[in-house]
């Protein structure tokens, strides 16, 4: 586990003095492709017969060409990017999302944000990949504990103990779900209902919190119908949806369907908090 969270740190992100140098190499490679073929981007004195004028250059004739560059840089450099972050980080997120190894992931994340190096003796740019990937292991972090049924110690290191990025969408996305989650376990339907209300927009198109919104109401069928809806894209948001379904079905005294969900739910939930509300749900409908 060290030796691969070692080298997560020591693997470049191509970032010089906060740029992102992807982004960087391609806007020069297209603007010189565009200066062989336009010539200069910028207005110069020409002689002809023998006279000299101004030439326009391409940046004024064709204005629309430097917002092309910057926007197809913009979307390959993006590409490599999320190709990168997969290859790197996907190994260690699959073991939540993937094999639903709650602590086995919590381990990870934690020996991940331990691990960081002293970014004070290092330069500017290695700062910055240092702090990206500490980032990362601290979202991991926060996922795991709220895998564990840990919410209030997850919200605390949300709060208090934060050491990377806090204006980065993520870090609300992720302090509003797990406010979310602790108003749900108290069934405090007021306060989910306004934390819901003036969340970030990921969150409002999360379907399983608007579900998990309309269990506190008791509107049971109207949850189902929500979660039903809803691809799974991992094993672990499978086995949560299909947790919340078994409960609804529960609560509508339907056994047959508590039955089939829930054996799903428990036969894949590994060690997670889910799957231990599945057996407690269980135990209560036999």
């Amino acid at each position: 586990m060290e030796d691969n969270i070692r080298k997560i740190y020591k693997k470049p992100m191509f970032i010089w003095c906060g740029i992102d140098c992807i982004t960087l190499s391609f806007l020069i490679l297209f603007t010189s492709i565009a200066c062989m073929v336009l010539g200069s981007p910028f207005p110069r004195k020409v002689e002809v017969l023998f006279m000299e004028a101004w030439e326009a250059g391409w940046i004024l004739s064709e204005p629309y060409l430097p917002y092309c560059i910057g926007i197809i840089s913009y979307i390959l450099s993006g590409g490599i990017r999320k190709w990168q972050w997969g290859k790197v980080w996907s190994p260690i997120r699959d073991i939540l999302y993937q094999k639903c190894d709650a602590d086995l992931f919590l381990q990870y994340s934690l020996s991940g944000i331990e691990y960081i190096p002293n970014i004070r003796e290092k330069k500017f740019d290695k700062m910055q990949e240092y702090k990206l990937k500490l980032m990362y292991f601290e979202i991991f972090y926060v996922r795991a504990l709220n895998a564990k049924g840990k919410y209030k110690e997850s919200l605390e290191y949300l709060e208090r103990h934060w050491k990377s990025y806090k204006k980065k969408k993520i870090f609300r996305h992720l302090l509003e779900e797990t406010k979310l989650k602790i108003s749900y376990e108290e069934k405090n339907e007021i306060s989910y209902d306004k934390i819901y209300r003036g969340s970030v927009r990921t969150i409002k198109k999360n379907k399983v919190l608007a579900a998990k919104g309309l269990i506190l109401q008791k509107k049971y069928d109207e949850a189902i119908e929500v979660l039903e809806r809803i691809p799974p894209r991992y094993c672990y948001e499978k086995i949560e949806i299909f947790y919340y379904i078994a409960y609804c079905y529960g609560q509508l005294n339907n056994e047959k369907k508590v039955q089939e969900y829930i054996g799903i739910v428990i036969e894949n939930g590994n060690n997670t908090m889910i799957k231990e509300k599945a057996l407690e749900l269980l135990k209560e409908k036999n």
